[in-house]
């Protein structure tokens, strides 16, 4: 291949975002669906190839590159200093390649998005709503949960310090959760599905607020029906949360007094509304509420959270900056709890993981985000709880570990149609 040759590549891919977004789908496809018969990686290694690529487009074109810099060297100066230090895995890996993937997809995108990529918009909807719709035909792939067995082994050749077992006395009202249903189909998480589908929802929301076209309507009706069926519950949480904010941020005191009401009737009547729903889809969100204000000690994300500070409070001052890598999250979470599990929190995974460096970029990346946007996401009302659940589903669970190469893709696909509307 000649310069001429990837030069032409190179100016292709600038002027091409859609394809890029459409080659991410179709490896994303084939890495859910080969997964469903075998564990082999798929996604990760195409992401890894594709990194460069979106490197060398931003390098060139991106006027305002410095930040996505600094992030990308701090994250793999420490990523490399704590393999060194702490063994490889390919978790490592992994984790590394989502986290620069989410600041090169959106400084990629942001520079290159073109109105007209709408189309791509309905095609991912269609793509997930099959894989999604296997589910209905009892077909449910379980990769999330049979292909963290190999781990165990992993985690037994790790040299940790022996751990007292954490022992928690567990009421009986907590063993339903144990019964919690996921529906994915063909996603290999069912978190994935959630995600997707919240966010579509948001995207067609505002679509049809403008245009009042049908297949707004009805995709966005199907999206919200599909989020809620998947058993995920983190996007309906963060996007309830997006939105009292966003009744503070409007200064709207009668929904404001509305929602805290509403909020107080749930609370006192969580037995009722459990029972009641229990056998239903919305169980887990009811048993959620239940769980939260009888029994939050045992729920395993303030478990989590206390066994990360444990951890962090006995770093030395070098680990601070540097991190324990990522796979040593899930080694202390299964040696302290038997939980085979990543931190499901951005921030803690990343302090932990990337040490304080990683942290503070993280941050900013959220910061940098609304800073270059702001006056769009104050101004829609969608933009804004867009863009408020991801902050808070990183928090609450994780963001950039479910594919934010497509769910920024709509993001910024929002913001520019909303300039050009309005002239922003």
């Amino acid at each position: 291949m000649t310069v001429h040759h990837i030069k032409k590549f190179l100016a292709y891919i600038k002027s091409h975002p859609e394809q890029v977004f459409y080659s991410f789908l179709v490896v994303f496809v084939i890495d859910n669906i080969l997964n469903f018969f075998i564990d082999v990686p798929v996604f990760v290694p195409f992401a890894i190839l594709m990194l460069p690529l979106l490197w060398i487009n931003i390098w060139f074109n991106h006027p305002k590159k410095l930040f996505f810099i600094i992030y990308s060297l701090v994250f793999i100066g420490t990523a490399l200093v704590s393999n060194i230090l702490f063994g490889f895995s390919k978790k490592n890996i992994s984790d590394l390649s989502f986290i620069l993937l989410l600041v090169a997809s959106y400084f990629y995108y942001q520079l290159n998005i073109q109105r007209n990529a709408r189309h791509t918009v309905p095609v991912f909807f269609i793509v997930c709503t099959i894989m999604f719709s296997a589910t209905f035909f009892s077909v449910d792939s379980m990769s999330w949960y049979i292909n963290d067995r190999p781990m165990v082994e992993e985690i037994h050749q790790l040299e940790l310090p022996e751990q007292k077992p954490a022992v928690m006395e567990l009421p009986v009202l907590q063993t339903v959760s144990y019964f919690r249903e996921y529906h994915n189909g063909l996603f290999r998480v069912p978190h994935v599905a959630g995600y997707f589908f919240g966010f579509l929802g948001l995207f067609f929301c505002n679509n049809f607020r403008k245009k009042r076209n049908l297949f707004s309507l009805i995709a966005g009706a199907l999206s919200v029906a599909f989020m809620f069926y998947t058993g995920s519950r983190t996007f309906f949480v963060a996007l309830m949360v997006a939105l009292f904010l966003s009744l503070f941020k409007r200064k709207t005191l009668t929904f404001a007094l509305v929602t805290i009401i509403l909020l107080e009737f749930v609370l006192i009547f969580r037995y009722e509304l459990f029972s009641l729903l229990k056998d239903t889809f919305l169980g887990p969100y009811a048993f959620l509420v239940v769980n939260s204000m009888d029994n939050y000690e045992g729920i395993t994300r303030f478990v989590m959270l206390e066994s990360w500070w444990n951890e962090l409070r006995e770093f030395p001052l070098l680990e601070l900056f540097s991190g324990r890598t990522f796979f040593h999250t899930i080694a202390f979470n299964s040696s302290r709890h038997h939980i085979i599990s990543w931190l499901h929190n951005d921030f803690t995974s990343i302090t932990y993981a990337y040490g304080l460096a990683g942290l503070v970029l993280y941050v900013l990346f959220y910061v940098v985000v609304f800073i270059q946007n702001r006056r769009v996401i104050m101004h829609n009302i969608f933009i804004f709880l867009f863009f408020a659940t991801m902050v808070v589903t990183a928090l609450i669970n994780g963001f950039y570990y479910y594919f934010p190469v497509f769910l920024l893709y709509l993001f910024l696909l929002m913001i520019n149609e909303e300039r050009e509307l309005q002239l922003i």
